[in-house]
């Protein structure tokens, strides 16, 4: 889901999980739970991959 901080939506969501830079990415299990977070720049495809391969 990509959402602007500019609109009421937006910065609501930004609060409730905590996000204080953007770009931010932000990646949950089926379960709910944080898997993983980049803060303050869009990492590559294949960072992420490797990020979660690591889990």
């Amino acid at each position: 889901m990509r959402l602007s901080q500019h609109t009421p939506v937006g910065r609501a969501f930004a609060e409730r999980l905590d996000i204080s830079s953007v770009p931010s990415l932000v990646v949950y299990d089926e379960t709910g739970a944080e898997q993983l977070r980049f803060t303050g720049r869009v990492p590559s495809p294949q960072e992420v991959a490797a990020a979660l391969q690591q889990e």
